[in-house]
C-alpha cells in the first residue's frame, strides 16, 4: 500500500529543492541535514524524516549528494524543471502518495 505524504512535507520539499538548486549552482557536492534544514527553515531531524519517505539517502557523517537528491526528488526532468515545482513523487497533492 502506498504511503501518504502530508501537505506540510510537500511544502517543505519545495524549500529543499530550492536550496539544492542553490547549492548545485555554488558547486557544492554534498550537504548535511543541518545545512539543508537551515536553508529550508526547519530542523535536521525533520529533513531526515521527510527525505526518508522517498528512499534512503546520504551517509551518516558525510551528508547527501546534492545532484543525486535533486534528481530523485525532481524526477527525470530535473535538468529542465524549476526547483519551485513539486517533485514528481509528490505531484498528487493534496493527498500525495509514494509507493
Amino acid at each position: 500500500m502506498p504511503k501518504r505524504v502530508s501537505d506540510s512535507t510537500i511544502r517543505r520539499l519545495s524549500h529543499y529543492l530550492r536550496a539544492l538548486e542553490d547549492l548545485e549552482g555554488e558547486g557544492t557536492g554534498t550537504v548535511s541535514s543541518n545545512d539543508l534544514a537551515a536553508r529550508g527553515g526547519t530542523t535536521a531531524a525533520q529533513v531526515r524524516k521527510d527525505l526518508s519517505q522517498f528512499g534512503s539517502f546520504g551517509k551518516r557523517g558525510l551528508g547527501y549528494a546534492v545532484c543525486e537528491l535533486m534528481s530523485t526528488l525532481h524526477g527525470p526532468t530535473s535538468s529542465t524543471a524549476r526547483a519551485g515545482s513539486m517533485p514528481s513523487a509528490a505531484r498528487f497533492s493534496p493527498a500525495a502518495t509514494v509507493n
